[in-house]
């Protein structure tokens, strides 16, 4: 027979497959047997410690699960009526927007009225009385401070004439 390897050798009577040797005194067995129950109380006591600890941080994130949960319902209960009220705001703000363009014609509409009206009363020659809008000049400025006495001091009640001789309303 033709050895190739160590494995192929028969294990020893005296040894553990381990390699080391096996007691064989009663004693011996006795103390590898006290040994081993050291070995085994201190595995034991360890995986029971483990497993409260682990049993400990389940009950944790049960707890805290529970929590979230609890937060979970709340937040819905607070975002359910905000997001209708939100879908409401942005029904109008899409009816406004073209409420919104409507308004902007109408009001380039009475702009360029308004500016042909302007230019319809130069066209025709009628003046507003009041002060002029580029009344830089001192004269003017004198002769309108001058007169403010006067016309702080004139009766209001009395209705004043038309120019075209019509009676004012």
């Amino acid at each position: 027979m033709v050895k190739h390897k160590k494995c192929d050798e028969p294990p020893a009577e005296d040894s553990s497959p381990t390699g080391n040797p096996l007691p064989t005194s009663v004693k011996g067995l006795q103390a590898g047997h006290v040994h081993h129950e050291t070995t085994l109380d201190t595995v034991l006591h360890a995986i029971k410690e483990s497993r409260e600890a682990l049993e400990r941080k389940i009950d944790n994130l049960t707890t805290d699960l529970s929590l979230l949960r609890d937060d979970h319902r709340k937040l819905k209960e607070t975002v359910g009526p905000h997001e209708s009220a939100l879908a409401v705001v942005s029904t109008v703000q899409k009816a406004s927007s073209s409420e919104l363009i409507d308004l902007a014609t109408r009001l380039k509409t009475l702009e360029a009225r308004a500016e042909g009206a302007e230019n319809q009363a130069r066209r025709n020659n009628i003046r507003l009385v009041g002060v002029p809008e580029g009344a830089e000049s001192i004269a003017v400025k004198r002769t309108m401070c001058g007169r403010q006495p006067g016309i702080q001091a004139m009766d209001w009640s009395r209705k004043l004439d038309r120019m075209d001789g019509t009676e004012p309303m």
